[in-house]
């Protein structure tokens, strides 16, 4: 797969990651990635997707990873997991994977460019929106690991919880792991 940029998307300060050239069995070709502009996502990265009733009765925080292949319009063609979310919301993932629309990647010479970019979908703790925020539809954008004045529950096995908190709860700081990304997931396409 001949692409212009392998971009990795973060939403919050734990969303980082240095993707190597191979995902799984897949050889990916980077071209003029030196001077290309990574593709950039319209959708308000605070925004927070839907959840099931099962994420939340769990009220666990949890966070899918998708690769998904940009054309050089800026559409997503098809998505990838590198991680599921669980907790029944991995059509949700895909459904919001697939409604991101990008200010496509462009190459050395300004042409736009597919690429293929890592995203994350991430959904807090159900109760500790609520709790903190008064609502399930929207995050606050992040400020160095804090939201505005709010601190962030601690990443799972960071260590024990503080039981007496008003609603302990683990954060899914995960990242994916490119190098060992499941061959056996398939592409989904629209």
């Amino acid at each position: 797969m001949r692409l212009a940029a392998l971009a990795v998307i973060a939403v919050s300060s734990t969303a980082a990651a240095e993707p190597p050239p191979t995902v799984g069995n897949e050889v990916i070709e980077i071209h003029g990635h030196t001077n290309v502009t990574m593709p950039r996502p319209h959708r308000d990265q605070t925004l927070v997707p839907p959840y099931t009733d099962s994420a939340v009765l769990s009220d666990a925080w949890t966070r899918a990873w998708l690769m998904l292949e940009v054309d050089a319009t800026g559409v997503v063609r098809r998505v990838k997991f590198l991680k599921r979310p669980g907790y029944g919301l991995d059509a949700i993932a895909v459904k919001w994977a697939f409604q991101q629309t990008f200010d496509p990647a462009r190459d050395k010479d300004g042409n736009p460019a597919a690429s293929l970019v890592v995203y994350p979908v991430e959904w807090p703790s159900h109760d500790w929106l609520v709790a903190r925020l008064g609502t399930t539809q929207r995050m606050l954008t992040p400020i160095w690991g804090w939201y505005g004045t709010l601190a962030l529950p601690p990443c799972k096995g960071s260590g024990p919880l503080q039981l007496e908190s008003v609603d302990p709860v683990y954060r899914d700081c995960s990242v994916p792991n490119l190098a060992h990304a499941d061959a056996s997931e398939t592409w989904i396409t629209r």
